[in-house]
């Protein structure tokens, strides 16, 4: 791993066979931190100007050049004058915690670039995104089919569809459809519009993939948000049947069982 990735794992007392629980919370504090690390390296900034990097081969140098082509700032990499990193992000209007983990600032010679990040990284293949009641998934997507709430509702109050008939199963399905990509884009940046200038919802995710036993990193990837829900619904170009036509994981968590919904993707 990167030296200062396992610095930041010997900071926060990330040790091998931990129960998964018991490291949940400081590894993701851990990843924050190493991503702000990354993006404020000023040594990165000046290999990217030179064109050439002895740095080629260090994990956090390949997340640097990605997320500068994803962001359309690569071809332009000459006029980036700094770079900051933070993960003071203000809350949400309604007091939660905002999506965006790492808000990213690149200057350029006229202009200021936000780049607003989701920081996600796990043992599994999926990550828990969201975990909320019907009635604020309702309300912040704008759900107004009653039939839905109805199905919704059911699923968290029985903590999965183990007692829905097949007919309600499709129908969930059925009506998640037209707004299934909203349904996601809410999931995985807390809103549910397209287009929002708002930093306290991600543009773009980092996840980490780590072992299961040493929780050491094995690999890590950059998406564009456009590119995590269209993952999320499609797979080789055809629509996921699985979570009713979403692709997530419905599940909840423990302590919320028949209370709140949890969506893992």
């Amino acid at each position: 791993m990167d030296s200062k990735l396992v610095k930041l794992y010997t900071d926060y007392g990330i040790k091998e066979n931990a129960a998964p629980g018991t490291v949940g919370d400081k590894l993701g504090d851990v990843y924050e931190d190493y991503c702000i690390s990354i993006f404020k390296n000023e040594d990165y900034l000046k290999a990217l100007k030179q064109g050439h990097s002895s740095y080629n081969n260090e994990d956090g140098y390949k997340i640097y050049i990605s997320l500068l082509h994803k962001v359309n700032i690569y071809s332009v990499k000459e006029k980036i004058k700094e770079i900051h990193a933070t993960k003071n992000i203000p809350p949400r209007a309604t007091g939660g915690n905002p999506k965006t983990d790492v808000l990213i600032s690149i200057y350029l010679e006229e202009q200021k670039i936000l780049v607003p990040i989701s920081i996600k990284q796990s043992t599994l293949p999926k990550v828990a995104f969201a975990e909320f009641d019907t009635t604020t998934i309702v309300n912040e997507i704008g759900i107004k089919d009653k039939t839905l709430i109805q199905l919704l509702t059911k699923h968290q109050n029985d903590a999965s569809a183990k007692h829905f008939t097949p007919n309600e199963k499709k129908e969930l399905s059925d009506l998640l459809e037209p707004i299934k990509e909203k349904f996601v884009r809410w999931v995985v940046t807390g809103s549910a519009q397209e287009n929002t200038s708002d930093i306290r919802f991600p543009k773009y995710l980092i996840k980490f993939d780590l072992m299961k036993q040493t929780f050491s990193l094995k690999a890590s990837h950059v998406y564009s948000i456009e590119e995590y829900i269209h993952n999320t619904l499609y797979k080789n170009g055809q629509p996921k049947k699985g979570g009713f036509g979403t692709g997530l994981s419905w599940t909840y968590a423990t302590g919320t069982k028949g209370q709140k919904i949890q969506f893992k993707g």
